[in-house]
């Protein structure tokens, strides 16, 4: 079986890498964004078809935390549906099986918890527009081709994902990835506060990026028994941003105030997921809890400073 990773140098495709050599699994990759632009049409089809994959792991998505996301709307409108475009005309016909790591901002705001069949059930949220509805794109492109027979698809939806190797700025980085930065910065530097963005009230299902590397790892060895699916990829927990800060704080044994800036949005309220598919799917429910997680994301960071000092701000 031949794997092609796409996204290959994003926080998740390393990761995978990682893991799938640990695995003594062979598989190939796009080179990085740097080496090789998958925005070009041609491009796309030379990786295609010099490697001729069985199985395309796509992790490409062009995204970042949601002042980030507010500040780049053309780009990530752009990129990411021509990218979902040049990804599909490139193994369509080929026999191949997709697996699309989706993100959870696909899902209607308005519902507490998220259930695959709610997808299309209302609108994303107002902070993530571009991004919610580009996924929407490759979930409902994906389908199309499968109707007509071009494609085998599996579309993951991992909730909150962090760990080693995640951007730890605070501009560019998802909720915890930021969130251990400022702590971090705060303890080295001794500033006397951090500001946290939004109120802590939002709780997020946190999974830890070795648990996700897991269920791909699972979802490739079970491609052939999975056709045309979709489901969540969740611990079934929610933990709220104000619990992280107090117990990221606690790890660095941090002293000073902790503010929370209300000027900042908070985006969804709560975001839980239904798991009944991932356990019916591939029975995994050996999750990492968030106490080790985080221990083993901070051991990174101290360990990796000098390397991704240029990341932090």
């Amino acid at each position: 079986m031949k794997v092609l990773v796409l996204g290959s140098k994003g926080f998740i495709g390393s990761s995978l890498c990682k893991y799938f050599k640990s695995k003594k699994l062979k598989f190939k990759t796009d080179f990085g964004r740097k080496k090789l632009n998958l925005l070009s049409l041609k491009n796309f089809q030379n990786l295609i078809g010099n490697n001729k994959p069985d199985v395309v792991v796509n992790c490409l998505g062009v995204v970042g935390g949601i002042q980030w996301g507010l500040n780049n709307k053309v780009k990530i409108f752009e990129e990411n549906n021509l990218l979902t475009l040049n990804l599909l005309k490139s193994i369509k016909n080929k026999k191949i099986t997709l697996i699309n790591l989706l993100a959870n901002c696909i899902y209607p705001h308005h519902f507490k918890k998220f259930f695959e069949k709610n997808i299309f059930d209302g609108p994303v949220h107002d902070t993530v527009f571009e991004y919610g509805l580009s996924r929407r794109m490759l979930f409902s492109a994906s389908k199309a081709y499968a109707d007509e027979e071009l494609l085998n698809f599996i579309n993951l939806i991992p909730s909150n994902v962090y760990g080693p190797n995640d951007h730890f700025n605070p501009i560019r980085s998802h909720a915890l990835g930021g969130l251990i930065a400022k702590f971090h910065k705060a303890k080295t530097s001794e500033l006397k506060e951090v500001e946290i963005w939004g109120s802590g009230k939002p709780k997020r299902d946190w999974i830890y990026i070795e648990d996700l590397c897991k269920v791909i790892y699972k979802t490739i060895l079970l491609n052939k028994k999975l056709s045309n699916v979709t489901f969540n990829v969740a611990s079934g927990n929610c933990i709220s941003i104000r619990y992280l800060a107090k117990t990221i704080a606690k790890k660095y044994n941090y002293q000073g105030r902790i503010i929370y800036n209300k000027n900042y949005t908070d985006g969804d309220p709560i975001k839980s997921f239904d798991i009944k598919l991932l356990n019916k799917y591939l029975n995994f429910k050996n999750f990492t809890d968030i106490d080790t997680g985080l221990e083993k994301t901070i051991y990174y960071l101290r360990k990796n400073e000098n390397k991704i000092s240029m990341r932090l701000l």
